[in-house]
């Protein structure tokens, strides 16, 4: 085997790990926009939450017709975000 064979076979192993590489990079740079969009939806449901809550008191002191309406909204808040967070799963 000459130097021009090995030449060549040490480039093409050069040539696969430039291409690890990047996909390495590409890979780390798709798990920190998932982690950012967890953490999103994980703060957007502690503040809606905490939301729903204040909402529960100010309805239980306000009636049972209140009550009922507020009930209502929570749910379509919450089938809102399931649906929401369905979507953005599916197309990333």
């Amino acid at each position: 085997m000459n130097n021009d064979d090995r030449l060549q076979g040490l480039l093409g192993k050069v040539t696969a790990l430039r291409e690890v590489t990047v996909d390495i990079g590409r890979s780390a740079a798709d798990h920190s926009t998932i982690d950012a969009g967890r953490e999103a939806f994980t703060t957007l449901g502690t503040a809606i939450t905490s939301s729903a809550g204040r909402l529960s008191r100010a309805a239980t002191s306000a009636g049972c017709t209140t009550t009922m309406k507020l009930t209502v909204l929570i749910l379509l808040c919450f089938l809102l975000i399931y649906m929401l967070s369905r979507y953005l799963s599916h197309t990333a």
